[in-house]
């Protein structure tokens, strides 16, 4: 026998011990309800399944991608400690550039600026102005993008870091010789 067969011999059987069992006809019916109600909930769980399930393993699944490219998008567009100038804590150069690529360059759901915390309060406030100041200039038609303040730090690492690590790899490389002649195979040729 099928499960199907299975579980309608047993409905049949269960309903009818328990009409046997009732004296009234109001027993009855609410008796024959609860059953039918019972037996009808699980006939379709077991005949959907597992559709009623589907999407939410989906939305498990998928998840976390979204977080991490919410994270991914955060750290794209997150202005670093080195991208401020140490006592002014005004955007250098480098800052301004990458601050102009969020601005113009980054699709418009994106264009939110993050910026790194400094040592205290007042550096990180004095870097947010900076940033709001130099989004005001560079922003003429369009609204003004929200800017963040973030503990996290941006991808990479500072551009004079890169250049003293390539200048000294640079300055180790022993200069180019050919090896000496010596005497054996291959010699006359």
């Amino acid at each position: 026998m099928h499960l199907r067969q299975i579980t309608t011999v047993f409905f049949l059987t269960a309903l009818l011990w328990g009409l046997g069992t009732l004296s009234s006809n109001a027993q009855i019916k609410q008796k024959f309800k609860k059953v039918a109600d019972a037996f009808k909930t699980d006939w379709h769980r077991v005949n959907y399944w597992p559709k009623p399930f589907s999407l939410a393993d989906r939305r498990a699944v998928a998840q976390p991608f979204a977080i991490m490219i919410e994270n991914g998008w955060q750290r794209q567009n997150t202005l670093g400690s080195f991208q401020f100038d140490v006592e002014t804590h005004e955007l250098t150069e480098a800052g301004k550039r990458q601050l102009y690529a969020i601005l113009n360059q980054f699709p418009s759901k994106r264009r939110q600026v993050f910026v790194q915390q400094g040592e205290s309060i007042q550096v990180t406030a004095a870097r947010i102005d900076s940033v709001q100041r130099s989004v005001a200039q560079m922003t003429v038609d369009s609204a003004m993008p929200p800017v963040h303040p973030t503990q996290r730090g941006p991808v990479g690492v500072a551009a004079g870091v890169i250049d003293t690590v390539y200048r000294k790899y640079d300055s180790s490389i022993a200069d180019p010789r050919l090896p000496a002649a010596s005497a054996g195979i291959g010699d006359g040729i």
